[in-house]
């Protein structure tokens, strides 16, 4: 398991269920395909991706990988 922490903006509860899917933009900027990517590696391999979030309090991001 790896978690990466952030203190940032955070990530509004409506947008969480898609952060994953390829080309969503929450914001201008960026192509909105690495989150996809990363999912998609993770799972490639029988893991899973998750994200925590509060707006306002930053995000935790945490990838799950069998051994």
């Amino acid at each position: 398991t790896i978690a990466v922490e952030d203190d940032g903006v955070g990530i509004a509860p409506a947008d969480l269920p898609f952060i994953f899917e390829r080309f969503y933009r929450r914001s201008e900027g960026g192509l909105g395909i690495g989150l996809a990517i990363v999912k998609e590696l993770v799972e490639a391999h029988g893991g899973r991706a998750d994200v925590e979030s509060e707006p306002g309090q930053g995000s935790v991001f945490t990838l799950h990988v069998p051994s």
